[in-house]
């Protein structure tokens, strides 16, 4: 009896690992037109900001998006100025915050299932990556002139495990 009790146990460990391994879950996917450059499991909340330079202006910008259901929510947009081509005022749902270094936008309900970024190079754009609590890399070094997307998409830790071997 004990031995068939052990047996029942170990089956629903091993069926549960196979779960654990086999189950979808985000994955933050960023890749310039070839290759990759970035994929890593993509946790609800996970946050990643990208920054440059404004190209009239000249002053740097700030997006930051939050992951949540498979897509990017823009949860601030922060700017040093109010001049051309940059935001003057917040979203009907989003609210305006005037800082001492930052004027930040928080909000708007703004949502996207993908994005592509149009790096620059050291004159023009000087974008960077920030993906919170992981790393931050100066696309503009990496990347100049490329265009990059940006998504979440589904796919299990034992794919992702194979790919690194």
């Amino acid at each position: 009896m004990a031995l068939r009790s052990l047996s029942l146990w170990a089956v629903l460990a091993a069926l549960s690992l196979l779960y654990f391994l086999c189950a979808p879950i985000p994955i933050l996917l960023i890749k310039p037109s070839e290759g990759m450059f970035f994929k890593q499991v993509a946790p609800v909340g996970q946050a990643f900001i990208l920054r440059y330079i404004h190209s009239v202006e000249r002053t740097p910008v700030e997006d930051e998006y939050t992951i949540s259901n498979g897509t990017f929510w823009q949860w601030e947009e922060r700017v040093r100025s109010h001049n051309a081509g940059l935001p003057l005022l917040p979203s009907e749902t989003g609210k305006f915050f005037a800082g001492k270094d930052w004027f930040r936008f928080r909000g708007g309900r703004q949502s996207f299932d993908v994005l592509f970024l149009r790096v620059g190079n050291a004159e023009r754009g000087r974008n960077e990556l920030n993906v919170v609590g992981i790393g931050k890399w100066e696309l503009y070094k990496q990347f100049p002139g490329e265009k990059m997307e940006i998504r979440v998409i589904e796919d299990s830790l034992l794919n992702l495990f194979a790919e690194r071997l």
